[in-house]
């Protein structure tokens, strides 16, 4: 007697913990700029006033604790990537579309790691000195737990902070630009081409899509 015949045919949405790695992430990169943003713009005044202060030590604790975590995420998010592969997208979808589609996934994946380490390695790179004080890497509350993966340097070496401070900076306008193409890609197929790729990625997998 014949074996029964095994199923081939791919899924057509993402997994449930890809959507769950999809979303976390997403919602992490919309608290972890304007946090990033908060903790410079009040560095220089943190030094003159307490209250200042507050705010900015917060802001460097959330921002930098998140985006070790981000790190972690983006890390599971390429494990589970080489694992499982990519829904497909359908015949609707024009090869020139996937293609593009797969090179800026791809870019924003390389970024979800660099931004972080870059953040990371330049903080790691600051020496401490009586002109800054002491350099901070929190985590969870917890100053220095992890360790500096740079070595220390002076502020203005140009090995240092500086460097690895523009990178994570660049890196991070790139991403956002990648991910503003990344969104309106994803809108326009739902709303224009009406394709159901928005929906693969979906949470409520169930949730109808436009007729």
């Amino acid at each position: 007697m014949d074996a029964p015949a095994t199923s081939t045919i791919a899924p057509t949405r993402w997994d449930s913990w890809a959507k769950a790695l999809h979303w976390g992430i997403a919602l992490a990169i919309l608290l972890e700029v304007p946090a990033g943003f908060v903790m410079a713009s009040t560095y220089g005044p943190s030094f003159r006033d307490e209250g200042v202060l507050g705010l900015h030590r917060f802001a460097s604790q959330f921002h930098h604790t998140l985006g070790l975590l981000l790190l972690a995420a983006a890390l599971a998010w390429l494990l589970r990537r080489l694992r499982r592969p990519r829904p497909p997208a359908g015949p609707a979808v024009p090869p020139w579309q996937r293609r593009l589609a797969g090179s800026v996934h791809a870019l924003l994946a390389l970024l979800l790691l660099i931004v972080p380490l870059s953040g990371w390695a330049a903080l790691s790179a600051l020496a401490d000195s009586p002109q800054f004080g002491p350099t901070h890497l929190w985590f969870f509350g917890f100053d220095r737990l992890l360790p500096r993966i740079w070595a220390p340097l002076p502020f203005d070496d140009p090995m240092g902070y500086r460097l690895l401070g523009a990178v994570h900076v660049r890196a991070l306008w790139l991403g956002l630009a990648l991910l503003a193409l990344h969104v309106a890609a994803a809108l326009w197929h739902h709303a224009v081409r009406r394709d159901g790729v928005l929906r693969r990625m979906w949470p409520l997998a169930e949730l109808p899509g436009p007729e």
